[in-house]
Formats: C-alpha cells, sequence, structure tokens
C-alpha cells in the first residue's frame, strides 16, 4: 500500500498509475513479448532438467542394482530440493528481485546437472538433484510472478497458462532425444548437455530479462527515476517525470497471504497443488518404469512418458486459451475430475498399445493442464508486493505431494500392488485437487 500522498507527490503516484493503466489495456509489445517467450524457453528447460531422470531411471536402475523403492529416493531428492528452493527463494524474489533470482537459479540448475553427470553411486546423484531442484524451485516461482507482471490484463491467464507449456516442451524433446541416445551413449552424456543448455541461456538472460516496473516502482535506489523510464520507453509508454512514492516499508511474510478473505482461498490453493502434484508426479516419475514392467521395451516406455507431455502442452496451451473466457476455479476442476475418471480407466481396463497411448495422450492433457492453471489461480490471487512469495510457498507446501507421490509410488510397486490399485490410490488426491480448486477466489484480494 502506498503512503498517502499529497500536492506534487500525489501527481507522481497518479502519473505512475496511468502508466500502469496504460499498460493494463495496450496490446503485448515487442518487450513483454521477448519477456514472456524468454520465460517459456526457461520453463522448457525445466521440463528438460526435471524429466530427464525418469528417462534414464531405468538405465540407471540398471546399472546401479537399484531397486523401486531406492529408485524412488533419487526420483524424489529432485523434489525436496525444489520444495526447499520455492521456499526460500520465493520471498528472497520479492525482496531482491525476480531477475537476480532468476540468474542464481539458472546457475544452482547448471552446476547441478554438470555435477550429476559425474556422480557414481546414488547418494550423489541425489545431492546433486537437490541442488539442481533448488534452482528449479526458484525459477518457476519467478517465472509465473515475472509473465504476470508483464501481461496485460486480457491475455494475463493466457501467458501464464502458456508458460508452463514449456514445461511439457522440454520433456517431449528430452524423451524422443533420450529413446534415441540413451542406447548409444548411457545416461550421463545427456545430464552434460542438460547442463551445458543452462550455461548458454545465462547471458541471454542476463541481457534480455529486466525487472518489472511494479518491482522497480517499490524499491528504493540512487536511480529509480532512471531506471523506470528506461523500462517505460521499452514498453512504448511516456517517461515519468517524477518518480511515485514508495509503499509503506513492509517485511514480506508469510502471514500476508493469510489476511482477510484471502486465508481461504490460501489454504485451498496449498490443498489443490498438493494433491495435484502428487497425481502429476506419479504419472511423470514411473509411467516409463510402469511401461517397462508390463513388458514394454525401454524406447516405447520412452516414448509413453513423451506422449504423455505431447498431452501436457496441449492441456496447459488449451487451458490457457479457454482462461481468457472461463473462469480459473472453474476449469480446473473440470480437467482433473475428468482426469480422475480417465486413471479409474486406464488402471482397470485393458487396452491394445494404440488406445494405450491415446490415454496415456489424454491424461497428459487433463492432469497437467488442469494442474498447471494452478499457477496463473495464484498470481491472480496474490497482488505483487507478496505474488512471489505467494506462489512459492504455495509451491513449497505442494512438493510435499510431489515428494511423497513419487516414493510411496515405488514402494507400492516393490510390494506387488497391481496396477488398477496403484491407479485407483493416485486417482483419489486428483479429485481432491479438483475440489480444491472450486474453492479458490477467482479474483485478486
Amino acid at each position: 500500500m502506498l503512503k498517502k500522498p499529497d500536492g506534487r507527490a500525489g501527481r507522481a503516484d497518479t502519473e505512475f498509475q496511468a502508466r500502469i493503466a496504460a499498460l493494463e489495456a495496450a496490446p503485448m509489445g515487442r518487450t513483454r513479448l521477448i519477456v514472456v517467450l524468454l520465460c517459456f524457453v526457461l520453463n522448457l528447460l525445466d521440463g528438460v532438467d526435471v524429466v530427464l531422470l525418469t528417462y534414464a531411471a531405468p538405465v540407471i536402475a540398471q546399472e546401479w542394482g537399484l531397486k523401486d523403492g531406492a529408485l524412488g529416493i533419487v526420483l524424489t531428492a529432485s523434489l525436496l530440493g525444489t520444495a526447499f528452493g520455492s521456499m526460500l527463494m520465493g520471498p528472497v524474489a520479492d525482496m531482491i528481485g525476480r531477475r537476480k533470482v532468476v540468474l542464481i537459479a539458472i546457475t544452482l540448475i547448471g552446476g547441478g546437472m554438470l555435477a550429476a553427470a559425474t556422480a557414481h553411486d546414488m547418494v550423489m546423484l541425489a545431492i546433486w538433484r537437490v541442488v539442481t531442484g533448488v534452482g528449479i524451485g526458484a525459477i518457476l516461482a519467478s517465472m509465473a510472478s515475472i509473465t504476470s507482471e508483464f501481461s496485460n490484463a486480457k491475455q494475463r491467464s493466457f501467458w501464464v497458462a502458456f508458460l508452463q507449456a514449456g514445461w511439457p516442451i522440454g520433456a517431449i524433446i528430452t524423451g524422443f532425444t533420450s529413446a534415441v541416445l540413451i542406447h548409444e551413449y548411457g545416461w550421463k552424456p545427456l545430464f552434460l548437455g542438460a547442463g551445458m543448455l543452462s550455461v548458454v541461456i545465462l547471458p541471454v538472460v542476463a541481457w534480455l530479462m529486466p525487472e518489472s516496473l511494479q518491482f522497480l516502482a517499490a524499491r528504493p535506489a540512487p536511480d529509480r527515476l532512471e531506471r523506470l523510464n528506461k523500462l517505460l520507453v521499452k514498453l512504448d509508454q511516456k517517461a515519468l517525470r517524477e518518480a511515485p512514492s514508495l509503499p509503506e516499508k513492509r517485511g514480506v511474510n508469510i502471514g500476508a497471504l493469510f489476511e482477510g478473505p484471502r486465508a481461504k482461498s490460501t489454504l485451498a490453493l496449498w490443498l489443490g497443488m498438493t494433491m495435484g502434484w502428487a497425481g502429476l508426479y506419479f504419472l511423470i516419475s514411473w509411467i516409463p518404469r510402469i511401461a517397462v514392467n508390463a513388458g514394454l521395451a525401454l524406447d516405447q516406455a520412452i516414448m509413453a512418458g513423451a506422449t504423455f507431455n505431447i498431452g501436457a502442452f496441449i492441456g496447459s496451451a488449451g487451458i490457457g486459451l479457454l482462461a481468457t473466457r472461463l473462469p480459473l476455479n472453474r476449469l480446473i476442476p473440470a480437467f482433473l475430475g475428468s482426469a480422475t475418471l480417465l486413471m479409474l480407466v486406464f488402471g482397470w481396463v485393458s487396452m491394445p498399445i494404440a488406445a494405450t497411448f491415446a490415454t496415456i495422450l489424454g491424461l497428459g492433457v487433463l492432469v497437467q493442464g488442469g494442474f498447471n492453471a494452478f499457477y496463473p489461480t495464484a498470481a491472480q490471487l496474490y497482488p505483487t508486493e507478496i505474488r512471489t512469495t505467494g506462489i512459492g510457498t504455495a509451491m513449497a507446501v505442494g512438493r510435499s505431494g510431489a515428494i511423497l507421490g513419487p516414493l510411496a509410488a515405488g514402494y507400492l510397486m516393490e510390494i506387488g500392488t497391481d496396477r488398477g490399485m496403484l491407479f485407483l490410490i493416485y486417482a483419489i488426491p486428483l479429485a481432491i485437487a479438483a475440489a480444491a480448486a472450486w474453492m479458490v477466489s477467482s479474483t485478486k484480494n
């Protein structure tokens, strides 16, 4: 909240708010599109970094003699790091800026992926996956905030949902690449290649990604007016004559997420993301392994994972388009409720391979598309000064589902749980996530 201005300060604040209102109504423009597409590319690279281990898991398990329970620990190591990164770096991003946190995150991701390629046992691989996960958690929360703040009012929900579609594109590319190369070269060169992608993208992000206008206006700096005007000119807006008033100094704290009617929505968001992630990461982490256990060849199993991510891209982009016309707190239940039913079909109905792949595609559309809409939901729910904290905290809490979901699945499979019961168990969290999304407010409080 801005300090009560009067006279000259009041005119400066009015002038600044006029620029914000003009940007809200204006077409996206070159600079804003570059920022949003850059966020998309970073999310795509995150998709590469997250699912590469999933595709490599059957090879690693054979090479190191790991059972499904032990493999589940390795698979969840990066998710543990992601939860920590989301919780720690979300508030940091609201204090020092989204851009700085993104650069730190890319450095951690690149370093973690390169170091993972040198691992010779489960412990070292798990440690480096935690490091990678911290960077992934930081970048995911920041990307949603940056995209929200650089989008116009009409297309904000679309662009934040479209951003999430980058993740499955990265996963699709990783799946097809892994299916071709992993037999010939093994898994370690793939990790080296993924790490080098982060090394290459780091200077590009440092050059092209500015800090958001709202963040620059809210933080004191000797050259504050100059930085605001430099960005305004890039956004095709007139420069300001004076800098707006600084907001009242408030520490970023978790309590702000529970002020007034926002409390119920925050709790519902946390529940929805926790349950949604449990179901989603069960599918992401274990589809290739389940396919191998069912008798498919490794390349077919990897293609099953890639098929899921093709559906994920379609679902993420599709729900973004629908969100320009329908409220997210109605779209998410429709997607995840339908996914619940399809999980039961997939678990209990015997199908030929073509129908199996079609069902996996449908699960990708419904589960990933529905879950990814939680990000624009969170961006709408929280104001600028706590937006990354709100998104990051929801991600951190929700990651408990992403950690426990695949881990529990590993042990359930190890004790011989059949496919029908396994998919019944993991359909339940998706149904809960659908109900929770219904209770999240569709507007910012």
